[in-house]
């Protein structure tokens, strides 16, 4: 499942989904993206991370799952969205929402 939502939002932030030009939806499902990394980024950790806890629940580490979530990570955070002083104030006003 992870690995399918690394690939979904990695093909969003490459803009297989919808022209580039689309400013609003582009910066919606980068918000959007951010926004869900932060249970997975906990999910990764505690699931995914072997020596991380002494539970039973902890799978073996994913060569592939981590290289997935590092690749859809980056791509995010090099995002031309991200870059906020480029942007109109009516644009900074929608990033603070």
């Amino acid at each position: 499942m992870l690995n399918k939502f690394f690939k979904v939002a990695a093909g969003i932030l490459n803009n297989e989904s919808w022209p580039k030009n689309w400013l609003n939806v582009d910066m919606l499902a980068h918000k959007v993206i951010l926004k869900i990394f932060d249970p997975v980024s906990e999910l990764l950790i505690r699931n995914f991370l072997p020596g991380n806890n002494e539970e039973e629940g902890v799978q073996e580490f994913s060569t592939e799952l981590w290289r997935e979530t590092f690749y859809t990570l980056l791509k995010l955070l090099s995002s031309d969205q991200l870059v906020i002083e480029d942007f109109s104030p009516q644009v900074c006003f929608f990033w603070a929402i």
